[in-house]
Order: C-alpha cells, then sequence, then structure tokens
C-alpha cells in the first residue's frame, strides 16, 4: 500500500523567491513569513485570582533571505532607495546626457515597497505552499560575510532583511499545476 501525501511532510530544499516579476536564483536559505500576536491580560478589582487574556497587536516578523554574494546589485539598489530616496536609479543615470540636468522620473520608479512571492515544490517540481508577502522593504542589508584567510573555499554569504505587512499563504491544488497534498 502506497504512503499518504499526508504522512509525508513537505521537504524544504526545493524553493524560489521571486519579486519585480522575476524568479530569483541562488538563495541558499530563506526564512518563512511569520504572524505573532502580544498577548493582552484584563483582571477587574473585585474579580478572583484569574485573569482574562485577549489578542493584542498582530505583527509580521521579518523575513531574512541569504545567497552567495554575486555582482549582482539588486539588493544594494533596493536599500539604497531606502536610506537615500533621492538616488537616481542607475538604468536612469545613463540616460542623462548634461550633469545638470534631473531625468524626470517616474514615481513608480523610485517605489521601493514590493510583492514577494517564496514557493516550495515537491520533489517532483510542482508547487506545493506559496506565500505572497505584501508591501515588502528592506530593514537590513549585509552585503557579506565577514572575511577569514583561514576558512578555505567558504562562500561568502549576503543577507537582506525584510519587512512587509501582511502575506496570503496558498497550498498546492490553489496554484496553478500545483500538487495537492492533502488528496488521499
Amino acid at each position: 500500500m502506497a504512503r499518504s501525501s499526508k504522512v509525508d511532510a513537505i521537504e524544504k530544499f526545493r524553493f524560489t523567491v521571486s519579486y519585480d516579476g522575476q524568479v530569483r536564483a541562488g538563495f541558499s536559505e530563506v526564512s518563512t513569513p511569520k504572524y505573532t500576536v502580544t498577548k493582552g491580560e484584563y483582571r477587574e478589582g473585585n474579580a478572583p485570582d484569574n485573569v482574562q487574556l485577549f489578542p493584542g497587536l498582530v505583527r509580521c516578523e521579518d523575513v531574512v533571505l541569504s545567497r552567495g554574494v554575486t555582482t549582482n546589485q539588486d539588493f544594494y539598489d533596493w536599500m539604497k532607495q531606502i536610506f537615500d530616496p533621492m538616488a537616481i536609479p542607475d538604468g536612469l543615470k545613463q540616460a542623462v546626457q548634461d550633469p545638470n540636468e534631473l531625468p524626470q522620473v517616474d514615481d513608480n520608479k523610485l517605489e521601493y515597497r514590493k510583492e514577494l512571492i517564496i514557493t516550495v515544490y515537491h520533489r517532483n517540481g510542482q508547487p506545493v505552499k506559496r506565500w505572497t508577502l505584501r508591501n515588502v522593504f528592506p530593514v537590513a542589508f549585509q552585503p557579506g560575510s565577514d572575511l577569514n584567510a583561514s576558512e578555505d573555499g567558504e562562500k561568502s554569504i549576503e543577507q537582506l532583511t525584510i519587512g512587509y505587512e501582511s502575506f496570503d499563504e496558498e497550498k498546492g491544488s490553489e496554484i496553478d499545476g500545483g500538487l495537492d497534498m492533502d488528496a488521499p
């Protein structure tokens, strides 16, 4: 008798991250989104020694994206939009002929908030789970690992920590061409 897919947990080694409409390659580690709710307590003065609990503020925990350092500067450029909002994107700098003349910049090109999608795949290549993070923006960027000459063959890793306002979760059958892990 074949084992049910309900018995086998989803493996975590096949995943993609996409933003700006493109699947980004090379991520070695990605933390998953997480909601946390602060717990409030209330007790009336004449009540016995029991406390009533109620849900408080809902927060989204930061997600960390890690990948090997390459010549690609998309993390740096994205972070630069936060700490230097008047910076002209590289693609527009090349279009400027006169250095004293600033190009007309479309406000959408300077928008630093994005939608980020994390998709986990089954061994057969079909998607089984997808998280769509809304209003994502960088909160920390580390352009590489600490340098150490005694570590032979170690790769330098860059990390981008992102904040977001909410996320949606879809399972396999809700994703186009996805695998339904709950099917018998």
